[in-house]
């Protein structure tokens, strides 16, 4: 475990282990397919249906691919973070003995939550919170999905709010959620375990919580710069990989560069987050993704009660431009 040290204002402390995949595949683009493969199993050591998916569809993705785009795909894949099932509950476990022994924190004064979807439906953080709480046995009683479930006897003795989480991409939703829940987290310590967490998320939460004057802990088992600042080589080839993208129906930054642009190479056993590179999650006609994100679908009663708000918020348009007009 590498120890990154304290920032100035003491507000805001972060911690980093160091994983396998910390080390790299050197000459990516010089190796044949089937060493490439090799390299990144053995990398993530653990294999599942979503890597017999990547071995299966390899091939055929970078078939697709001009020798530019082929380059920087095999020189992005070699440092690709791949966590399956067994890991991810390995490092939910590393990180509760960091917590628990490193921080110091105390069961008995401390709640286990979840960054709260904002759109109405079960998002990974409760199914990593349920893993959290099996992993360490935590009673049930100490794992609480939603916050504002707390009475005031409640708050009055809870010193520490540790919120569980598989990645952290910009670092908005994060601040967002403890904007939203500020009056309960203020005053408490707030203990953000991540597995995998961005550069950029990192600063935009110090930045936050020295701005807040709040008391978070970020802790994490795997911290990553955007994909195109790990070496000036990648920095250079950014326009390159936008202009190739689009060949491959990649066209919005969004799908090229991942939401928010964070520039992520990373994927989980039940998804991709929609933060890493498109051309490694979003299938085109002339796209393969070798780790495709989960297809959910919408049911009838979503789709239809989502279509009868656009139709009243059409109406209520209609009508205000007939009043200005």
């Amino acid at each position: 475990m590498q120890n990154l040290g304290r920032c100035e204002t003491l507000l805001f402390r972060k911690r980093v282990c160091t994983v396998a995949s910390d080390v790299y595949v050197e000459d990516a683009v010089n190796m044949d397919i089937d060493t490439i493969k090799t390299s990144c199993l053995e990398r993530w050591q653990n294999q599942d249906d979503r890597t017999k998916y990547f071995e299966e569809h390899l091939s055929n993705s970078i078939e697709h691919m001009s020798s530019e785009m082929q380059e920087l795909f095999l020189e992005f894949l070699s440092r690709f973070d791949y966590y399956s099932h067994r890991n991810t509950n390995s490092y939910l476990t590393e990180l509760h003995s960091i917590i628990m022994e490193t921080e110091g924190v105390d069961t008995g004064n401390s709640i286990f939550s979840v960054l709260k979807s904002q759109k109405k439906n079960l998002n990974s953080s409760y199914e990593y919170l349920l893993e959290y709480k099996l992993m360490n046995d935590l009673s049930k009683y100490s794992c609480i999905p939603e916050l504002t479930d707390l009475e005031e006897e409640d708050l009055e003795n809870i010193s520490n709010i540790v919120l569980i989480d598989d990645f952290c991409g910009s670092g908005k939703t994060f601040i967002d959620f403890v904007d939203e829940y500020k009056e309960i987290i203020r005053n408490r310590r707030i203990i953000y375990a991540v597995i995998h967490c961005m550069e950029k998320a990192w600063d935009a939460i110090r930045e936050y919580a020295d701005k807040e004057k709040l008391d978070i802990q970020v802790i994490s088992i795997h911290q990553e710069k955007a994909a195109f600042e790990q070496n000036e080589k990648l920095c250079d080839k950014r326009e390159v990989f936008s202009q190739e993208s689009a060949k491959l129906d990649l066209k919005k930054d969004t799908e090229v560069y991942g939401f928010d642009l964070t520039e992520a190479l990373v994927a989980f056993y039940n998804d991709t987050p929609n933060n890493t590179l498109g051309v490694f999650w979003k299938d085109t006609e002339h796209n393969i993704a070798v780790f495709p994100r989960a297809k959910n679908q919408k049911p009838g009663w979503m789709k239809m009660a989502e279509r009868k708000r656009r139709q009243k918020q059409q109406n209520y348009e209609k009508g205000k431009n007939k009043e200005d007009g």
